[in-house]
């Protein structure tokens, strides 16, 4: 019966949720970035960070966790396997566009 209670409770402690969290920070400052959105793509649950950057996100093993901010490339990670609670600090890196030359010229203005 002992054996019985031990497997019941190991079935009851891997089947809790799991979780993935971290800080969230600029590659080039640092600082941490506030609010970035983390969306757990397989279960669509979403939450941003806080002002100190910081996230917590229930995912399960192999789950794919995205970390966008707009001005920044899109960063996408998977939850390693066998870890309740994994943290994972994300570093994101800002996007720079280039955009066309536009020149303004006297008599060429539509009306």
């Amino acid at each position: 019966m002992r054996y019985i209670t031990y497997i019941l409770l190991i079935i009851a402690f891997s089947a809790r949720s799991q979780t993935m969290q971290g800080v969230v920070t600029d590659t080039r400052t640092s600082k941490p970035l506030y609010p970035v959105t983390v969306v757990n793509v397989f279960t669509q649950q979403a939450t941003s960070t806080d002002e100190n950057g910081l996230y917590s996100i229930p995912a399960n093993a192999g789950d794919l966790i995205a970390f966008t901010y707009i001005g920044y490339k899109t960063v996408k990670k998977t939850k390693p396997v066998s870890v309740l609670i994994a943290t994972i600090n994300i570093v994101m890196e800002p996007t720079e566009y280039a955009l066309k030359e536009f020149k303004l010229l006297p008599g060429h203005l539509t009306p």
